[in-house]
């Protein structure tokens, strides 16, 4: 298996290839995944399909010379904690998908906005949502 947190804007959680138990070709789809996915050039070449930031430090690092906010974002998830699966996060998505949509449409002001969120996600969590 090879995978990469996604680390640029519009991508959330973990991005990868695996192959299935119940493949018909498993071992030609265990030779592509093993010996060309995880070469530099196919990486890249991912990359700028999809903008997926490569799991190989060899091609990540060939990717920000060229495309320097891949480094930024990648800098901005240093330390991050992972979310958790709990049933809790189900109350987060409603209101912080609203606050942002209100920021972004200009309809609020980000700390006025995303504070009100807050009190809308912990209010939610509390009452079991």
């Amino acid at each position: 298996m090879l995978a990469r947190a996604c680390l640029s804007p519009g991508q959330r959680g973990v991005q990868m290839f695996y192959v299935s138990s119940k493949a018909k070709n498993a071992t030609v789809a265990q030779t592509f995944t093993t010996s060309f996915l995880t070469t530099a050039a196919a990486q890249k070449a991912l990359f700028e399909v999809g903008k997926r930031p490569p799991a190989l430090t060899a091609a990540y690092d060939e990717v920000i010379k060229s495309n320097p906010d891949v480094a930024k974002w990648a800098e901005a998830g240093k330390g991050a904690k992972l979310m958790p699966n709990i049933p809790a996060m189900n109350a987060v998505w409603g209101p912080m998908g609203q606050a942002m949509a209100d920021v972004i449409s200009g309809k609020a002001a980000p700390d006025a906005r995303f504070n009100a969120a807050q009190k809308e996600i912990e209010a939610a969590i509390k009452a079991g949502s």
